[in-house]
């Protein structure tokens, strides 16, 4: 009995870490990867990563499938593109601001809603925006909360899981298994599924950012002129292989040592499982790509000095998939293009109101970049010398604005523009 219940707890935690790898390879860029890939190879003997080669992905078609140095722009980069400028706009942003570094919710709700002038229901809808963004978990007020909102949206969640933390997080935490199977009429085998996922989920969902640490741009995706159009790859680096060592798999195999067989099956179930995940990336990451180079192909080229006007809503739809399966798609990627490397992020446009307010985002990101690009490499600019410049162009601005929308273009601060 003990042995069955083992077993199955295997497979099922082999599952759980499917699901979760899933959503953590998709948002990585390839540097991240080759790293994640070479742990791999270094604990399954059996899988190698070698150099790859670029891939054309300009025939891929639809289906039904940090360039930000913390948390707190990561998480206003995704307001600004997903949500309309509206008063319930201005309060997700003011939670934002009252998270901690771990991205848990440090806020007094009484006195929040009075000095924002809203009621318990907006604060509770606002709430539910915050917690929709990436990471899974951020704005949980306590550590039950964010571990609901990782199951909330992990995709195919078992009810169990939800139910557990919901309603049976006490039990779950004292680990009264008795308990929560008589009042859930769930089977041990459900679970220990349960419990597998739960273990997998973190309680430190802002973790993950860092405001020290110097990152290195490696564009996964490039794009060229082609025969009077385009084509777009997935770099090397944005595609790294693994290679399963099928002589040695077929050797072993050979031996009739029951444990080595069990042993050499786990490895290569892990090996079909992760190859399968980075084909899903590499398939969603073409996709998103395609589609943003379509549409922004005359800035990239520069056949014109502003981008078209695209929503994250907007290539979801297009790709068959949702925001924040693109959203991930689109974090930390670069792109090289004949415009230079660009973070993907730069490509999008945050909603509007009205197509005068987007033209003036546009001319005012347009003049941002032109005179960034025109700037003295040894002497970058400040942020208010840029706000100057842009004031003599016409176009008054406070510092801070300059800032943020340097940050969702993806350029640098003064400090590592210098050369």
């Amino acid at each position: 009995m003990k042995l069955e219940q083992s077993i199955r707890q295997s497979q099922r935690l082999l599952l759980s870490q499917t699901m979760q790898q899933s959503l953590k390879v998709l948002q990585m860029d390839g540097f991240s990867l080759r790293e994640y890939l070479n742990d791999l190879s270094m604990s399954n003997p059996l899988v190698d990563v070698p150099a790859s080669s670029d891939i054309d992905v300009s025939n891929f078609e639809p289906g039904t499938a940090s360039t930000y140095d913390n948390l707190y722009d990561y998480l206003n980069m995704q307001v600004e593109l997903r949500y309309s400028d509206k008063p319930l706009r201005k309060v997700v942003t003011a939670l934002i601001q009252n998270l901690d570094h771990d991205g848990l919710l440090q806020v007094d709700e009484e006195r929040f809603i009075a000095e924002q002038g809203i009621n318990q229901v907006q604060f509770l809808d606002a709430l539910t925006l915050l917690q929709s963004l990436d990471p899974p978990g951020v704005g949980g007020r306590t550590l039950q909360e964010v571990l609901v909102v990782q199951a909330r949206m992990l995709p195919d969640c078992p009810p169990l899981v939800t139910e557990i933390l919901t309603n049976h997080y006490w039990n779950f935490l004292h680990n009264d298994v008795h308990r929560i199977l008589t009042t859930t009429d769930a089977t041990v085998d459900e679970f220990l599924q349960a419990k597998a996922i739960i273990g997998g989920f973190t309680a430190h969902p802002g973790a993950g950012f860092g405001d020290e640490q110097t990152q290195y741009r490696i564009p996964d995706i490039k794009v060229r002129p082609n025969e009077g159009g385009y084509r777009v790859y997935l770099t090397k680096a944005g595609r790294p292989q693994l290679v399963f060592n099928t002589d040695e798999y077929d050797e072993l195999r050979q031996r009739g040592d029951e444990q080595l067989q069990s042993y050499l099956g786990n490895l290569a179930e892990e090996y079909h499982s992760v190859k399968r995940i980075l084909q899903r990336r590499e398939d969603t990451i073409g996709l998103v790509a395609q589609y943003v180079v379509g549409v922004q192909w005359p800035y990239l080229n520069r056949e014109q000095g502003f981008i078209n006007e695209l929503l994250l809503r907007d290539v979801a739809s297009a790709v068959g998939a949702s925001e924040s399966t693109v959203s991930r798609a689109l974090k930390d990627e670069y792109i090289d293009s004949p415009r230079g490397v660009l973070p993907m992020n730069s490509l999008l446009t945050r909603r509007s109101t009205s197509k005068e307010e987007h033209s003036a985002d546009n001319e005012l990101m347009h003049g941002i970049r032109t005179i960034v690009e025109g700037e003295d490499p040894q002497k970058p600019l400040s942020d208010q010398k840029i706000a100057d410049a842009l004031e003599k162009q016409g176009i008054k601005i406070a510092r801070r604005t300059v800032a943020k929308y340097r940050g969702v273009m993806g350029i640098a601060d003064k400090k590592m523009r210098k050369k």
